[in-house]
């Protein structure tokens, strides 16, 4: 919405705010369903309030939720799982007595925990391999940048930056067939990223090149690099 928006040429990736954020991606709904868990867990202080080490956690849980509405730090995930945790120790707390969990419920937390470490795995490894070819294309070593972008690609499935990576690559080295095949391919995975249309439509010629130009047009209108193109 702001690159398509705004009324200026400065550029934003996130909003600062958690929960403007949320407004702007997901609507009142989901605002309010997020607004609901973070709440939660001060539900728990009214029994809770005189036991031991509750009001430090309540104290850290109340600035992660204080701070997230104005800040971006909540996008560190040391900072954002430390609060969390002590949500979870004020819900915890507030049981008016332990429950020990059943082994079948211990099993399948164990199989999910499992599922969750396998992807971010996966993920870690395929990030490792875009940042190789980042590496790679920054010191113009194109054609192990392009490697490194296959490699990514095989793991990241579903992130289209392992095949923008591939066709800033290609077309550095000055191989556009194969540049627009990638920027294409990473349409299908985001085809909202300005950047993808701007890139392929300055790699093709014709009505494709039109096409593509328009489309970064209509998504960031006021992108330095559109407003270049047409001598502004």
């Amino acid at each position: 919405m702001w690159d398509r928006d705004r009324h200026t040429i400065y550029n934003a990736l996130d909003a600062h705010s958690l929960y403007v954020e949320v407004l702007g991606e997901l609507g009142p709904l989901g605002l309010l369903l997020a607004a609901a868990m973070l709440g939660i867990p001060f539900l728990a202080l009214r029994r809770v309030r005189g036991r031991p080490f509750v009001a430090i956690a309540a104290g850290a849980y109340t600035a992660f939720v204080l701070h997230a509405g104005i800040d971006w730090d909540w996008e560190v995930p040391a900072v954002t799982l430390a609060g969390l945790a002590c949500g979870c120790a004020l819900l915890v707390s507030g049981r008016e007595s332990p429950r020990e969990l059943s082994l079948p419920v211990r099993a399948v937390a164990l199989a999910a925990t499992v599922v969750v470490a396998a992807f971010v795995a996966t993920a870690y490894d395929g990030n490792i391999h875009v940042a190789r070819g980042t590496q790679a294309y920054d010191a113009g070593a194109y054609v192990p940048a392009v490697d490194e972008a296959r490699r990514a690609a095989r793991v990241l499935r579903w992130s289209a930056d392992p095949w923008e990576l591939r066709g800033d690559a290609e077309r550095a080295a000055g191989q556009f067939d194969a540049a627009r095949r990638s920027y294409r391919h990473a349409l299908d995975l985001d085809p909202n990223d300005w950047r993808l249309w701007y890139d392929l439509g300055v790699t093709s010629r014709g009505a494709e090149r039109r096409k593509a130009l328009a489309r970064a047009t209509r998504l960031n209108p006021l992108a330095r690099e559109i407003l270049g193109l047409h001598g502004r």
